[in-house]
Order: structure tokens, then sequence, then C-alpha cells
């Protein structure tokens, strides 16, 4: 039988762990709905992206006031029905600068129909799920994209993750709790049998957990040892760990590294394990100093296999700074890394150059070839562009037919022009795609550092001004901007 003071601590230990389930369903519940509304906004700009570059040259004639308004409408009908067939999409309509309304297609019980500004601009402004893209023809904003999305989905999803924690968080509470009252149960009626269940319950863990002497020699593991490293515990028993240093992979981890534990009482960090078959891993190792009441010192260690989270980790990160097609750098890094190079130019009082690379007439061959033939045509070209450059030259595809080029410290202009020309050249030699000889052209616009531009943005701005150049001057060259 338990005592009030067994009962007492029961019941708050049962408090605190609801209170802290709670808390933790709360920050789940805040974390996923940013996240989820993230996606949402991601999600809605992309639509408005792919919408704004697909009536570009639409919106251009009309704001030129050069277009036949049947073709246009009949054109606009097709691309945003295209886009609004999907249940995320409610309405996309397209607009000019002053609010003057282009084109438009709404959602109407299921059924979709042209926007009717008497009808429909009441209810859309009313809309709080929309996002705004602007329609651009180069730096000059000629109109806005607006879509109008449903986040039914989204309230679904959280709705079924919230139930999801909920019911976790109830059976972990439970389990908790009634362990923890069999665990008091069972020390008070034996210490022994307390002790049993701890070993049981470390025998159970996944994680590789080993127990060394002063010395930093194995005296004890848990099965998950075995299974991770492939050591059974007769052949470990009395060995230094097959555990190394992330930055040496030589340099095992030896006594030395647990004397200096003596001190700081614990450690944690990324290491290098090794399998049975020689094998080597990704690690992340935890050291626990235990000093017994005899003063005898041993260390705890807990080895956790972490090879799938870093691949994982490596993927998203490759999916979030390199072009998918080409497995180039992206836009994204293209950002990132042209700010890093210009600080560096600046600090060492050197020049950039700014590559900005269009190819010629790239809507037709997707077109007449189709997309997969465009694909293939664009991975082809950056192989290309990737044999001229030099190892400190760096390429990037920031967006559909489009090319940067960032070159450090070259010699001078004519260097920039003799590499801008090279890469026309290798455009324009023979290309075979797929069966298929094409002919291909490119545009390029160079800007330079400092001379040009002093940021980012006016580097780019120019680069992409004198390749607009380059192209009004009769395409296929390459073009300073001035």
């Amino acid at each position: 039988m338990f005592n009030r003071l067994t009962v007492r601590l029961l019941l708050i230990v049962s408090l605190v762990t609801l209170l802290v389930m709670s808390g933790f369903i709360m920050v789940r519940y805040h974390f996923s709905t940013q996240l989820m509304e993230n996606a949402l906004q991601e999600r809605s700009t992309a639509v408005a992206s792919r919408v704004a570059n697909s009536v570009r040259s639409t919106i251009w004639n009309i704001y030129q006031k050069s277009y036949e308004r049947k073709y246009t409408d009949e054109l606009a009908k097709d691309l945003l029905d295209a886009e609004i067939q999907s249940d995320f999409v409610n309405g996309i309509i397209v607009f000019g600068n002053f609010g003057h309304l282009y084109m438009g297609r709404i959602k109407d019980n299921g059924s979709i129909r042209s926007f009717d500004n008497n009808i429909d601009e009441a209810l859309w402004s009313t809309q709080k799920n929309t996002i705004r893209y602007p329609v651009k023809s180069g730096a000059m904003t000629i109109g806005n994209v607006e879509v109008f999305y449903s986040d039914k989905e989204f309230a679904n999803s959280l709705k079924k993750a919230l139930l999801v924690d909920i019911g976790q968080v109830a059976v972990v509470s439970f389990l908790f709790v009634w362990a923890l009252y069999i665990l008091l149960k069972v020390a008070l009626v034996s210490p022994m049998q307390s002790l049993q269940i701890a070993q049981r319950a470390l025998d159970s863990l996944d994680e590789a957990v080993f127990v060394t002497n002063k010395s930093g020699k194995i005296i004890d593991i848990n099965p998950s040892y075995s299974r991770i490293t492939q050591f059974n515990e007769s052949e470990i028993i009395g060995t230094v760990p097959n555990i190394y240093s992330k930055d040496n992979s030589h340099q095992q981890i030896t006594a030395s590294v647990f004397n200096d534990l003596i001190e700081t009482d614990s450690w944690s960090g990324e290491v290098v394990g090794q399998r049975k078959n020689n094998k080597k891993f990704a690690g992340w190792l935890t050291i626990n100093k235990v000093e017994s009441s005899d003063k005898t010192i041993t260390f705890v260690g807990v080895l956790n296999d972490i090879e799938e989270k870093k691949a994982a980790q490596e993927k998203l990160h490759h999916l979030a700074y390199f072009d998918a097609l080409t497995a180039i750098p992206n836009r994204r890094s293209f950002m990132i890394d042209l700010e890093k190079s210009i600080n560096k130019a600046r600090q060492d009082s050197s020049v950039l150059g700014l590559l900005f690379i269009d190819l010629d007439k790239f809507k037709w061959t997707n077109d007449t070839f189709g997309h997969d033939i465009g694909d293939a045509l664009l991975i082809e070209l950056a192989k290309r562009f990737k044999q001229e450059l030099r190892a400190s030259d760096t390429l990037y595809r920031i967006g559909g037919d489009e090319f940067t080029v960032i070159v450090k410290d070259y010699h001078d202009s004519d260097a920039l022009l003799g590499l801008a020309q090279r890469l026309i050249d290798t455009v324009h030699a023979r290309l075979i795609i797929e069966g298929n000889e094409m002919k291909a052209g490119a545009s390029i616009g160079i800007a330079t550092y400092p001379k040009d531009a002093n940021s980012a943005q006016e580097l780019i701005k120019c680069a992409d001004s004198a390749m607009f150049k380059a192209k009004d001057s009769g395409r296929g060259q390459a073009k300073f901007f001035s």
C-alpha cells in the first residue's frame, strides 16, 4: 500500500505531466500552423508566379494597346483554367497597376466562369486567403496577378494533426504516470527489483549505450550497441570504443578524452562510428561522468546512428539550393553567393564580373519539340557552360532559360568578353538532343563590380539591362552594361 506522501507525489507528477504535455501540444499546434500557413503561401505564390510568367506577353500587348481582345480573352481563359482546375485555387484575376481588370476566372458552385467586377468584386475583397504577384517586363511592372486559394485542406490537416497529438500525448502521459506508479510501488517493495527494471529499460533503448571505466575501456553495453556496431559483448568488453573524431577519422576516442571529462562531467557532439565490417557511419555521442558513493568514476556513453538523418538533411539542402533539372546552383544560391562575393571583393579591393545569359527563342524550342526536349537542351547547355568556366567561376540557373555566372577577380574587360563569347559559341555548336538536330542561341549581358554597381541587386539589374541590349542588337551576342 502507498502512504500519503507517495500518493501526493504521484498526483503532483501527474499534474506536472499534464501541464507539460498540454504545453507541448500548444507548441506543436503553433508551429504546425506556421508551417502549414507558410506552405499555403509558397504554393499560392508558385501559382501566381506561373500565371504571371504565362500571361506576361499578353499583358504587355494590352499594356501597349496592341492586341486583339478576343484572342487575349481566349488565351487568358486557357492559361487561367489550367491553374484553377486544382481544388487549391478558387480564383485568379489579372489586373493593371491602377486596378483595372485585364482578365480573371473564378469558381462558382463548382463551375468555372469569368470574373465579373460587378458581381464578384465585393466577395473577392473580403477574402483573406489571397496572394498578389507582379507581372514584370524586364524591370517594369505592367500588371499584377492575384490568386484566391482555399485553406480547407490546411484546416482539415491541422485538425487531424491536433487530434493525433492529443491522442499521442494522452497515451504517453497515461503510460508515463502508470510506469511511474509501478516504479514507485516496486521501489518501496524492493530496491533490487527497481534496479532490474532500470536495467531492462536500458536494454530496450534504441540508442547504443556503453559504460567504460576511468581508463575509457568498455565494461558494459546494451543490446542496441551490438545491433548498431555489429560487435557482440565478448568482442568489445575491455576495449576502447570504435568511435572516432568527426574532423579526423583516424583519431580514436581514447583514455585521454575520458580523462578530460573528469573535469567537465559531460560532453556531446558529432562523431564517426565504426562497425565490425569496418564500415563507418555518422553518429552523435553523449558522454556523462558518473561518480559513485565510493568515489569510483565511470563514464556512460550514448551513441545514436544519424546516418539517415544526415542524408535527409543533405537531400533537403540540395533541393533548397540546387536546380532540380540541371543540378547546378539555383536562384537562392545565386543571391547568397553574389552577396558574399561582393563583400569579399569589397574587403580585398578586387573586381567581380556578372554574366546574365538568356537563351534565344527557347519558347519556340519548347513549343516545337516539347518540354522534354527543352529540358534536355537546358541540361546539355548547362554542362557545356560549366566546361568553359574556371574553377573559381560559378554557374547558376535562376529560372526558365536564364543562367548567370559569377566571375571572380578577372583580368580585364577583354577576359570577360572572351568568356561570354565562348559561352555563346558553345551554344551555337552542333546540338543533337534525343535524335533531333537543334540550333540554339544565347544573348549575354555583362556587368562589373565596382564599376557598374555597388550592391547585388544593382549589379543584377545592370547585367539584365545589358542582356536586353544584346537581344535588341540582334541576339547571339554579348554586351557590357552602359
